[in-house]
């Protein structure tokens, strides 16, 4: 005798979960309500999904790689998304997820990442100067993805500096080397993709002084 009713639509269910494959993909963000509604946003989102039985390893390796943008299950589709800013990052994300099993990196092996999604997107730019002194580190722009990084190594978020309206993470330098310091923020920002620019507050004063003087 076959089994028949819930029991039998359950392991259905299970049984096609286990033959699923992992899966990556990008999609651009639209306003959902309003004068914009059905509009590109600017944002970029990931979703995707491990193979059956890997999400806690799958969480492990591409949650980090989310920065602050933690990755949230949809039940409606499936699927992890969560918000991401630059094509490195995605590829990150990708590499990770290559990672959590060889069936997974088998699913994924002829996945690329369509940087071309990002033409249009929002800026992932940084800034980073010294402010007042050469010690006071400064980083603005897009910085909300980083904001555990920066708050972990001594960083605090500013919206006046100055008496100024200026939007800052600044930090107070040790005398002694930094657990993190500037050149290590650059290069762990454009890691995940993201246009640093850096001012160090003294070339371009020296230099107008070179022009003056010719």
């Amino acid at each position: 005798m076959s089994p028949t009713g819930a029991g039998t639509s359950k392991q259905m269910k299970v049984a096609a979960n286990k033959a699923s494959s992992a899966v990556f993909t990008l999609i651009k963000a639209k306003y959902q309500k309003g004068e914009k509604k059905d509009q590109y946003s600017g944002a970029i989102y990931y979703r995707g999904k491990p193979r059956w039985g890997m999400n806690e390893k799958f969480k492990a390796k591409v949650g980090p790689k989310m920065l602050a943008e933690s990755l949230r299950w949809n039940d409606e589709i499936k699927l992890y998304t969560g918000k991401i800013w630059a094509a490195k990052q995605a590829q990150l994300i990708l590499d990770g997820m290559r990672e959590v099993s060889a069936e997974d990196a088998k699913d994924l092996a002829d996945v690329t990442v369509d940087e071309i999604i990002f033409d249009d997107a929002n800026a992932a730019e940084i800034t980073m100067f010294p402010a007042e002194d050469e010690l006071n580190l400064a980083i603005g722009g897009t910085t909300y993805p980083f904001k555990d990084i920066l708050t972990n190594h001594g960083f605090t978020f500013k919206n006046i500096v100055n008496d100024q309206p200026l939007r800052l993470w600044l930090r107070v330098e040790p005398e002694g080397q930094p657990d993190m310091d500037a050149d290590d923020f650059e290069a762990l920002f454009e890691q995940y993709g993201f246009e640093v620019n850096r001012y160090d507050g003294v070339e371009g004063d020296e230099d107008e002084d070179e022009d003056e003087d010719a």
